[in-house]
């Protein structure tokens, strides 16, 4: 349901897309790691932040708020 992702965020960065190399959307930032706190004043590539990934999200919207109607306004692709 999450992963980590080295990537630099601060406060106000959740919700952010996570994307691949090709501009598709892998999941969602939510919230760092006790090792990302110092983004807020060091830009290291060895900060990590937790993702939920969007299999995950679209699961939820299906089967536990039945939300069809959000699903059926979306062009879902798979990458391959």
């Amino acid at each position: 349901m999450n992963f980590l992702g080295y990537i630099d965020i601060t406060g106000g960065n959740s919700r952010s897309p996570t994307l691949n190399s090709k501009g598709g959307l892998l999941g969602l930032a939510f919230d760092g790691t006790y090792k990302s706190i110092i983004s807020n004043w060091e830009v290291s590539p060895k900060t990590s932040a937790i993702h939920v990934d969007i299999n995950y999200m679209l699961w939820v919207m299906k089967y536990l708020h039945n939300a069809s109607n959000w699903l059926d306004g979306m062009t879902l692709t798979e990458d391959k």
